[in-house]
């Protein structure tokens, strides 16, 4: 499969990243180390969630 962005990392930050990039019409590839992406559940506490 091709893909016009690879993200490393599912967590807030990168998810958010993949959603936007797919928004404007790109095929996004997600690499997460973890089997689900988003979990486990951790965060820097570094976005807020007016930035989510």
């Amino acid at each position: 499969m091709n893909y016009d962005v690879i993200v490393v990392g599912g967590g807030p930050a990168g998810c958010k990243a993949a959603g936007l990039i797919a928004g404007r019409g790109f095929k996004v590839l997600v690499a997460e180390e973890h089997e689900r992406i988003g979990e486990p559940v951790q965060c820097a506490g570094l976005l807020s969630p007016r930035t989510l």
